[in-house]
């Protein structure tokens, strides 16, 4: 058995059981099979939506894709895909807006022509009906439905060496957990401090080497995505836990190379979760049930067409539920 082979084993055995333990502090829940395949076969059928009216001219042609107003981290991850796909379907050249998201996902991408702001197909307008935001871009831009829709984001060789150095100072027989334990938009919908970060990192510890990405200064954030005065207001700086290799205001480019290393990911629904599901790193996703207890699209109450949130098409996510 290889080197890999043995820690693909001792991480799905690891993550097997820290599942088996969070499961007591809350809800544990996860989409079945038979759920996803269901809700993808729906979305397959579902009523076509308007496409992208200049889908005729993008055959060889120039496409600028943006988003209008503030583009979080996530929201440009997700759409990352598209990049390739539609250069490949269409032999297109892709541009994207100029912002500082698209800049830190799409800066090494091979497939992306460049950045430029003039003529630019407003993504928000084009991203209708049910699924992942992904999925719903495919469908405008007339793409096959991915059943399994993910961002992608390319680092380069200095950043993987970046990666590999990190993992070099960690024990080799032991995976790596990413533990994120607050955001931006987390921390003003749900107070960190309230979801019991200590606790999961206890568990995780046991079988991980845990690394703590942690945002201690808002000139950071502020670097990677606008913010409104609100947002500005109701931050704060995430809390340090022990038990963890911290690793503090990383730049984007590092934050996203960190998880080319990792075997789990535990944090909150924002970026980072999107950014390990585009490194295809099995998460689980605290949320506080009493927060979220409205929300008609947690993997348990998916009905059909009502699978409308971007958070819950990825197979490989579980969500913690906690009060």
């Amino acid at each position: 058995m290889s080197a890999s082979s043995v820690q693909s084993t001792c991480t799905e055995a690891a993550i097997a059981g820290v599942e088996q333990v969070f499961a007591g502090m809350g809800a544990m829940v996860r989409l079945s099979d038979a759920q996803f395949w269901r809700a993808h076969a729906d979305l397959e059928e579902e009523t076509p939506i308007p496409r992208f009216d200049g889908l005729a001219t993008l055959d060889g042609g120039d496409i600028v894709l943006g988003f209008l107003g503030r583009s979080h981290l996530g929201d440009v991850v997700c759409m990352s895909g598209l990049v390739r796909r539609l250069t490949e379907r269409y032999g297109c050249h892709v541009f994207c807006v100029r912002h500082r998201a698209t800049l830190a996902v799409l800066g090494a991408n091979p497939y992306l022509a460049g950045f430029r702001n003039e003529d630019r197909v407003a993504l928000n307008d084009c991203a209708h009906g049910p699924g992942h935001i992904a999925q719903k871009l495919e469908r405008a831009f007339g793409l096959p439905i991915s059943p399994f829709p993910r961002g992608e984001i390319y680092l380069t060789d200095e950043e993987l060496e970046w990666s590999w150095q990190l993992r070099s100072i960690l024990p080799r027989n032991r995976p790596v957990a990413v533990v994120c334990a607050g955001s931006l938009s987390d921390n003003r919908i749900v107070p960190s401090g309230s979801l019991g970060w200590q606790d999961y990192v206890k568990v995780l510890a046991k079988d991980f080497s845990v690394i703590q990405i942690a945002v201690t200064n808002i000139a950071v954030v502020e670097g990677l995505t606008r913010l409104a005065d609100s947002h500005r207001s109701a931050w704060r700086p995430d809390r340090i836990l022990d038990d963890c290799i911290v690793l503090e205001n990383l730049a984007p480019r590092e934050f996203f190379s960190v998880f080319a290393i990792a075997d789990l990911f535990l944090g909150t629904n924002t970026g980072a979760m999107h950014v390990a599901a585009a490194f295809e790193v099995p998460s689980i996703v605290v949320l506080s049930s009493r927060q979220y207890a409205h929300a008609p699209t947690f993997p348990d109450r998916i009905q059909g067409n009502r699978w409308r949130h971007e958070s819950f098409l990825y197979p490989y996510h579980s969500f913690l539920m906690v009060d």
